[in-house]
């Protein structure tokens, strides 16, 4: 199928019937949910009670529990999200299995990672593994049953995204960033600081130096300064 260039086209395939073709990328999953639902108000005998309005049985409303299915395949934008059906147990036999079961396993599904091939998907599936935390825990007969890429290549593959972003590796990376931002702070604190020190040492201005004053001053004798007291008389 033409694709046009546009992403959510890729790995679009069609059955001859023209529905879509499981690409192996996709993602289903059951799920129970709460809703209010109503039905006829009974008596304690068990008597329909009607409505003296309508002339119709009475209705009340109660809680209760659904089965739900949630199926997201790659290249279709349509999601169903609705009340999981026969059809739908029968088609996705499996998951509904595991749902039935309480064995569906917690973490991301493999279904959402591009390094899984569609084929290699399904095989995981066959094996009962789901999400990638299964993947990083397979053992080596395990990754020997893989077929289309190398089972010890997807278990590493696997481990190693689970070591960066487990809590511990998002932890380590923050750390990292934090030890990164604090020496760039200081380098620019050092940098700023040098360059106040050369504008502080260009302000500074020698000072001027004072001239004293000299006060010239004359020698008398008191002989020569009764002489002149004299003259003035």
């Amino acid at each position: 199928m033409e694709t046009f260039g546009a992403p959510v086209l890729e790995d679009v395939q069609f059955n001859q019937d023209g529905s879509l073709k499981n690409s192996g990328k996709q993602s289903v999953k059951f799920y129970p949910k709460k809703r209010l639902s109503f039905r006829a108000k009974k008596d304690e005998n068990g008597q329909l009670i009607m409505d003296k309005r309508t002339g119709l049985p009475a209705k009340e409303g109660f809680e209760e529990v659904v089965e739900m299915i949630r199926v997201e395949t790659k290249g279709d934008t349509n999601i169903l999200d609705d009340v999981a059906n026969d059809f739908h147990k029968r088609q996705f036999y499996r998951q509904y299995k595991y749902f039935r079961d309480g064995k569906i396993p917690e973490g991301h599904p493999i279904e959402d990672f591009e390094f899984f091939q569609p084929s290699t998907v399904m095989e995981l599936h066959m094996l009962g593994v789901h999400v990638i935390q299964q993947v990083a825990e397979m053992s080596d007969l395990e990754c020997d049953q893989l077929r289309d890429q190398p089972g010890y290549e997807v278990r590493d593959t696997a481990a190693q995204w689970i070591r960066i972003n487990s809590p511990q590796g998002q932890a380590s990376k923050a750390s990292r960033l934090e030890i990164e931002n604090a020496a760039l702070r200081r380098k620019l604190e050092d940098s700023l600081l040098t360059k106040n020190r050369s504008v502080k040492v260009a302000e500074i201005k020698e000072p001027e130096m004072e001239v004293e004053s000299f006060i010239e001053t004359m020698d008398i004798s008191q002989e020569d300064l009764n002489k002149l007291r004299k003259r003035k008389v």
